[in-house]
């Protein structure tokens, strides 16, 4: 049996403003500007978007992005 190559996905939320109660973390960017910081990731083969929580645009405009 031939392994499968291991793929790794970037949940997009986690490379934008993330926090806890006691710091703020990165800047707060919008869809688009997370897919870039995820295009530039060594290793990411995917993204994870979290609809509709990441997106004001429609579903066909993020299909556009991607």
């Amino acid at each position: 049996m031939i392994p499968k190559a291991v793929k790794n996905a970037v949940i997009t939320s986690f490379v934008s403003k993330t926090k806890d109660r006691f710091h703020e973390y990165n800047e707060e960017l919008d869809l688009e500007g997370r897919l870039r910081k995820a295009r530039e990731m060594e290793g990411a083969s995917g993204v994870e978007v979290v609809f509709p929580y990441e997106l004001a645009n429609s579903p066909l405009e993020m299909r556009a992005l991607l």
